[in-house]
């Protein structure tokens, strides 16, 4: 990376001096790329400081400013603060199949199982594959559509193909069905929840009013995003007791029984959205994937449903901010496919339905509205939980050492917002090459975690 002469100057003016204190403000906000910037200043003079009439603060000076990490989960805009997310989704998800964090490890013992839902097909699309460890041809046909177009594809498409996903003819393709099902896939699979319970209670024949009595079905479910776009819903499902979530169901309830009710609501569960052409009927894909959670299987489910919570729709980083103008989306890096998708939102957000389903905000989603980890209430514990912890932990490392770990400010006083982002490029520059360096270091900590218990077993 060539470094120009200015930013060369300010990565100089800030090692001659000021460099720990950017230091200790850096390990305090987790090496973000973008902070928040805090102070206890009166927000008249913050306001002045951020005026054309800015003037640059000494180099050890940071005038009372507190930097606090931006928290996103998105990877694409944080890498920093995106692994911290995705550590807290993985610490939920195994207390919700292990116990720990305040959850009785009796859970471990609770028929569980991993659904993965997908979409319906809306076009045929480039595919990668392999059978046998030879990659499959992409589509073999020498069928044409309508608009001329071959409908078939005899290459072999390799993973990292940035035309994988992408439809064989984007007139044929249906955009804008594609779009309507990510913005109704939440809804949906409120009303799969609905027929689960009701097919359960069919199975054990009882009566569904009264299966809420001995049984309460507890969730966390993930969105991931397929390469054409579209979303699956990664599910974990648990059988507890309705008074104690410790203890199993009331009544006798096995993990066959829970796929087979879930593929009986999947079966059944369906919803209208009134178009303004059509009333367009929203269900699952065909290709739906249940198997029963063990002990030994928990580790390997919650890091494969983690890793999903901090990406976005595009890797490129391209769509992981709304758009304010349909004009932006056509500038940004991503996909073609993915940006005909966004640009199929935010147009729909002009029209009666996309405003009902307000579709121009979630265009950088596709239009997938929500929060990519949700949860029952009752499945483990939550992610303000997690952060408390993290922050007694923080305060009390901050005691044992002397108040040396970050920046300090005072929490008796209020906290303004005065702006994001480093102070200066060359503190950007910095403090980026801490972060890298911390991330290598975690990385290199977990490898050396995972091989001590085989050098224990070498060594017996």
């Amino acid at each position: 990376m060539m470094l120009s002469e200015p930013l060369i100057e300010q990565i100089l003016d800030r090692a001659a001096g000021g460099y720990e204190e950017l230091t200790r403000a850096a390990n305090g906000a987790r090496f973000c790329r973008h902070p928040v910037q805090l102070s206890n200043i009166a927000p008249e003079y913050q306001w002045n400081r951020l005026s054309a009439t800015y003037e640059r603060p000494s180099k050890s000076d940071f005038r009372g400013l507190y930097f606090k990490a931006c928290g996103t989960r998105r990877r694409t805009r944080c890498d920093a603060c995106s692994e911290i997310y995705k550590g807290d989704a993985r610490h939920l998800i195994l207390a919700g199949l292990l116990g720990g964090k305040g959850v009785s490890p009796e859970v471990a013992t609770h028929p569980t199982v991993f659904a993965t839902f997908t979409a319906p097909s809306f076009g045929r699309v480039h595919r990668c594959g392999s059978r046998g460890g030879k990659r499959i041809v992409c589509g073999p046909s020498s069928a044409r559509c309508v608009h001329g177009r071959r409908m078939g594809c005899w290459r072999r498409h390799s993973e990292d193909d940035e035309i994988v996903g992408s439809p064989l003819c984007d007139q044929c393709y249906d955009y804008e069905g594609a779009v309507l099902w990510n913005a109704a896939s939440s809804k949906l699979w409120q009303r799969t929840t609905i027929y689960l319970r009701r097919s359960l209670a069919k199975l054990l024949e009882v009566r569904g009013s009264d299966l809420s009595k001995m049984v309460r079905l507890s969730y966390v479910k993930v969105i991931e995003y397929q390469r054409r776009g579209l979303v699956h819903l990664h599910v974990l499902l648990r059988a507890d007791s309705p008074d104690d979530v410790s203890m199993p169901p009331d009544v006798e309830v096995s993990a066959v029984q829970i796929e087979i009710a879930i593929r009986m609501a999947v079966a059944t569960a369906k919803i209208s959205l009134a178009d303004t052409e059509s009333n367009r009927v929203i269900s699952w894909g065909e290709q739906i994937d249940i198997r029963p959670v063990d002990e030994g299987d928990s580790a390997k489910v919650a890091n494969y449903i983690a890793k999903y919570a901090t990406k976005s729709a595009s890797d490129s980083g391209g769509l992981d901010r709304r758009f304010r103008t349909q004009r932006e989306i056509a500038s940004v890096e991503a996909p073609r496919h993915l940006k005909m998708m966004a640009e199929t939102a935010f147009a729909l957000g002009q029209r009666e339905v996309g405003r009902d389903l307000n579709l121009a905000m979630w265009a950088h989603d596709l239009g997938h509205r929500g929060h990519f980890l949700t949860k029952s209430r009752q499945f483990s514990v939550t992610f303000s939980y997690l952060r408390q912890i993290r922050q007694l932990w923080r305060e009390a490392q901050r005691e044992e050492l002397g108040g040396t770990v970050d920046q300090p400010y005072n929490e008796h006083e209020p906290l303004y917002f005065v702006g994001q982002g480093w102070l200066f490029a060359g503190d950007a520059y910095l403090v980026g090459q801490q972060r890298n360096e911390y991330i290598e270091a975690r990385v290199l900590f977990r490898e050396q975690k995972a091989e001590e218990p085989q050098a224990q077993g070498a060594l017996i």
